[in-house]
């Protein structure tokens, strides 16, 4: 699969920010610039169910989870839960940089690449 450049990237989030308002951020997982892309979007349940049913929005190379208000992380692509911020022992840190471990899986480092509101 080819990778998505910066560009196409950028223009994917202005897209999904334009038609999902109820964005309240997005962060791009460590590794999401270099072997594939990986974005966290925190949202809420009507953001979850619009992605899910909005096969446009998605694209090929770019994976999405959606972690909503009670802090459950979801895959918008099957709508199954994958786990939950405290799980995964979400840390914010500071300058937009956090940190979360999924179970069985390395620490992975995210940097905050858009807010709204």
């Amino acid at each position: 699969m080819v990778q998505p450049s910066t560009a196409e990237i950028v223009a994917y989030l202005d897209t999904l920010t334009e038609r999902c308002g109820r964005i309240r951020s997005v962060w791009m997982v460590d590794h999401g610039w270099q072997t594939g892309s990986e974005l966290i979007l925190f949202a809420d349940d009507l953001v979850l169910r619009y992605l899910g049913q909005s096969a446009d929005l998605l694209h090929p190379a770019i994976s999405l989870l959606i972690v909503t208000e009670t802090g459950e992380v979801y895959r918008p692509t099957i709508g199954e839960r994958c786990g939950s911020l405290r799980e995964w022992g979400w840390a914010e840190g500071y300058d937009g940089l956090s940190s979360y471990v999924e179970p069985g899986a390395r620490k992975r480092y995210c940097c905050q690449v858009r807010r709204n509101g």
